[in-house]
């Protein structure tokens, strides 16, 4: 069974060695990630295996947003349709209700149908498209999921 704790910056070298070997685009650098990992404005949570880091991701917060956008999220290939990715979107659906933000916002590769087909029906719903939005000069689909404000009991 994997756990899910915050990134800390003794996480760096790995996170970023992660990232290396899921994405092949817009990959986080060591200093971009080292500046994510010590932002007040950024959650960074991973998710282990025993010591393996298997999965991570970055969700960040704009002062006064409504908005959270998870700016990454990624999974090792051999991890995957073990429920980590599924668990990692929990996590920022309690940030969403803790933080008293109402929508969760990313942006999927165009190409990546696997990825749209989790967000889909983890229930985030597909608003646009902005094209080149990748440094390879690939399209980014905008997906949202809005979740209500759970009151107070």
């Amino acid at each position: 069974m994997f756990t899910l704790t915050h990134a800390t910056i003794d996480d760096l070298t790995a996170l970023v060695d992660l990232e290396k070997s899921i994405f092949h685009y817009d990959i986080i650098s060591p200093r971009q990630m080292r500046y994510l990992l010590n932002s007040k404005t950024a959650l960074v949570i991973k998710a282990e295996l025993g010591n393996l880091l298997v999965g991570y991701m970055i969700i960040l917060r704009r002062c006064r947003s409504r908005i959270l956008r998870i700016y990454s999220l990624g999974v090792r290939q051999d991890a995957r349709k073990l429920g980590v990715g599924r668990q990692l979107l929990t996590v920022a659906e309690q940030y969403l209700q803790e933080t008293g933000c109402e929508i969760l916002s990313l942006e999927v590769q165009a190409q990546n149908s696997a990825a749209q087909l989790f967000y889909l029906a983890a229930g985030f719903v597909i608003l646009g498209t902005k094209e080149g939005f990748y440094t390879d000069g690939s399209s980014a689909l905008v997906m949202r999921k809005q979740i209500p404000i759970m009151e107070p009991v």
